[in-house]
């Protein structure tokens, strides 16, 4: 007999910014996955010129689109963790 799945929780548990890329440390069920991103800008620069809060509630859509990797294992909730304050209803319509 096959046992059902217990509903998951797919959790961006934290993330780190570099000067040129956004490293971010998933977790579903027992598995960890990292995703990293490079960009050809300086986001300290960025951080710098726009304020911390701005660039993470880009931080946050970006994460939230390397997340559907995810979508194969039917997480039944989604939490961008650090970044869960940046989730407009529209993302939230996305993911």
């Amino acid at each position: 007999m096959i046992k059902s799945r217990e509903k998951s929780l797919l959790l961006l548990s934290h993330y780190h910014r570099s000067r040129n890329s956004l490293v971010g440390i998933y977790s579903i069920d027992d598995l960890v996955y990292t995703q990293s991103v490079y960009f050809d800008a300086d986001l300290v620069s960025l951080e710098q010129k726009y304020g911390k809060s701005a660039l993470e509630r880009i931080y946050a859509n970006i994460f939230a689109v390397y997340a559907i990797v995810f979508y194969t294992f039917l997480p039944e909730k989604i939490s961008l963790g650090p970044l869960s304050g940046y989730v407009t209803d529209e993302l939230k319509q996305f993911v």
